[in-house]
């Protein structure tokens, strides 16, 4: 079932109360740009990876993120892309100086863990789709928690960015026989206007197979 929430609500480590917000609905069910990524998508960022940006990526379409034109965005190990052109650092979840200006998949203490099979431990993307409705997607495949191994715990996530605006975050399987617990959702570049779903910072990240059709997906505007 869907539903329309719009979470007002005073981050973790940030003094800031957030007064406008985008607003999510979540579905269930199979997301084609994600399930075929392997066969149209480019390996965008490899492991080993702990804590680091990649190279900057730039969008294949004009975009606009919190009101702002963006041109590209950094990948982070820990499950966010960021717009910020100068950011050096990637944060894991729960730093006392977070990120902005950032979109976050499943923001937690993730890395690229080297030393596993094919198509494990990386971030792919791809774009989908004929102008003015191409979808721009970045895929986690099998990251893997802090003080894990890939045998114990990995998830697979998705941000799908759409040309005529909003976005997609996208969870795709999860292996999680211990708690795994993060943060979905976006803030804007000075902190005034965020979402987040309703359970972050400690959202737990559900135990679903690689069978698309129990992808959840919750869709921002």
């Amino acid at each position: 079932m869907s539903c329309f929430v719009v979470v007002f609500l005073m981050f973790v480590l940030a003094p800031t109360v957030f007064t406008q917000t985008w607003t999510y609905s979540t579905a269930t069910g199979s997301q084609p740009d994600v399930s075929n990524i392997r066969s149209v998508g480019v390996l965008a960022y490899d492991k080993p990876q702990d804590n680091a940006l990649s190279a900057w990526q730039t969008l294949p379409f004009p975009w606009g993120f919190a009101g702002e034109a963006v041109t590209g965005y950094f990948i982070s190990d820990n499950g966010y892309i960021t717009f910020d052109a100068d950011a050096t650092v990637s944060y894991p979840y729960n730093e006392s100086d977070p990120m902005r200006n950032a979109i976050c998949g499943f923001w937690d203490d993730l890395h690229l863990q080297e030393g596993t099979p094919i198509w494990s431990n990386q971030v792919w993307t791809a774009t989908t789709g004929d102008a003015p409705d191409r979808r721009h997607v970045v895929m986690w495949a099998s990251a893997v928690p802090a003080g894990a191994s890939w045998e114990v715990s990995n998830v697979s996530f998705a941000i799908v960015l759409y040309e005529r605006g909003g976005f997609d975050v996208v969870l795709v399987a999860g292996k999680t026989p211990r708690p795994l617990s993060g943060s979905i959702g976006a803030v804007s570049a000075d902190g005034s206007v965020a979402a987040w779903v309703a359970g972050s910072p400690r959202l737990d990240y559900p135990n679903i197979i690689a069978d698309p059709d129990d992808d959840i997906r919750y869709s921002f505007s």
